[in-house]
């Protein structure tokens, strides 16, 4: 609301976001899903939770979510279809990346999913990160910072759009996304082996890669090298059961906490949301 003709009578209410459409499509999702779609969030690497509206969000859409707030994650139930890490600040041990290893094989059988959204005020996190490199998906060190003016917050310029990089059935109706506090992500190949490497959603080549705690301010990216970031990636693995059937998997890694933690991630003309349900909606092999 505005006030500012307050003085004349009257004031102004402008709607900059609302959850009409989110709740319509949560309600046909519902009805029209026969499948009861188990979600882990794993929470006791990070100190801050960002996930409850995230949560609520998947629970509305016929999942069954529960936290693993675990110090320590020593095993993880073949009962989930996926595993969701959003913004960790402390580092998995090796057994910690054996048990979602192992969860992810799901003995030979696939179709489980990791989701992971990263936060660029986070540590550097080696173990995890180089887990990820298994998958084909690289992290890392910085924040990313668009030079281009038209593609970034006035007075924010860390804070930037990212759009569709790659026609796919998870990208349909998306548009932009806007997010903060982006972690330099990108793909390490195409395909390798029975890896599938796909950049879902990425920057301009505008966009640099900044040191750690860039402020908004910051003068030095004429001497940075723009390129295109990836902002969301896809890791599909493929294989073929003792039928010859093909069977798979798919890792995610999110630039940012700001898909599903922001203002952002509420407003209806920005896609934030949409890209961070379609993700969990493939992850869990809906």
């Amino acid at each position: 609301e505005d006030d500012s003709y307050a003085s004349y009578g009257y004031s102004m209410s402008t709607v900059e976001a609302n959850n009409i459409e989110t709740a319509l499509t949560s309600a046909i999702s519902y009805v029209t899903s026969s499948k009861i779609k188990k979600a882990a969030f794993i929470t006791g690497h990070s100190n801050n939770d960002f996930s409850e509206t995230y949560r609520k969000l998947l629970e509305t859409n016929n999942y069954e979510v529960e936290v693993i707030s675990d110090a320590l994650v020593n095993k993880i139930s073949d009962e989930y279809d996926a595993l969701f890490i959003v913004a960790p600040t402390t580092d998995f041990i090796d057994t910690e990346l054996d048990a979602i290893a192992k969860f992810l094989d799901n003995d030979g059988k696939y179709e489980k999913g990791l989701v992971l959204f990263a936060d660029a005020t986070a540590p550097y996190l080696p173990n995890l990160y180089s887990y990820l490199e298994q998958w084909g998906i690289s992290v890392g060190e910085g924040i990313l910072f668009e030079t281009d003016s038209t593609n970034f917050i006035p007075d924010e310029p860390t804070t930037l759009g990212s759009y569709v990089a790659s026609e796919d059935s998870i990208t349909k109706g998306i548009s932009t996304c806007i997010t903060g506090y982006n972690v330099p992500i990108k793909a390490m190949f195409e395909e390798e082996n029975t890896y599938k490497v796909t950049s879902l959603i990425s920057t301009p080549e505008t966009t640099v890669n900044a040191p750690v705690g860039t402020p908004n301010n910051w003068t030095g990216a004429g001497e940075y090298k723009g390129a295109n970031y990836s902002t969301v990636i896809q890791s599909e693995r493929m294989t073929y059961d003792k039928d010859n059937v093909e069977i798979n998997n798919y890792v995610f890694a999110l630039s940012s906490v700001e898909f599903i933690y922001s203002e952002y991630a509420e407003m209806a003309q920005i896609s934030n949301k949409d890209i961070a349900f379609a993700v969990a909606e493939r992850a869990v092999g809906a």
